[in-house]
């Protein structure tokens, strides 16, 4: 059986964090961060393979519908975020990016998605594969 291949866990934090841990900035800065690396949100991603379709469920409560981007560019199927925020003295950023390789038993002029309430919902449908044709070559 195919199934969708998870190709990156790019999100925040960032090495910095995993590094030094999240209080390096704090401890130098001696400015409390408005998020550490304790703190920060990661979405929460569950894939259902079924028969019919691959179901692709993201927990981003709080963000709105059109700060996520579904794109599917050489078999690879992507969600991403990313939001940055510039104040007079402070800078703010988040991102997420998930990314799986598309099995061949896939419609791609076919997948949709959808919001509701918090949860992205991305409908990857399936199709039987389609067996390449033998030719059959005539020995002389």
């Amino acid at each position: 059986m195919t199934s969708l291949i998870l190709r990156n866990q790019n999100q925040t934090p960032s090495f910095f964090d995993s590094f030094f841990g999240g209080s390096f900035l704090d401890d130098v800065l001696q400015v409390p961060l408005a998020r550490t690396s304790s703190n920060y949100s990661v979405p929460q991603v569950r894939v259902d393979a079924k028969d019919e379709a691959y179901d692709i469920s993201i927990a981003a409560p709080g963000l709105p519908k059109n700060a996520v981007d579904v794109s599917v560019r050489e078999n690879i199927l992507t969600v991403a975020h990313e939001h940055k925020e510039e104040g007079e003295n402070n800078y703010f950023c988040s991102s997420f990016k998930k990314s799986w390789t598309l099995p061949n038993d896939v419609d791609i002029d076919k997948i949709t998605a959808k919001y509701d309430q918090g949860i992205f919902n991305v409908s990857v449908p399936r199709v039987q594969p389609v067996e390449p044709e033998v030719k059959k070559i005539k020995i002389k």
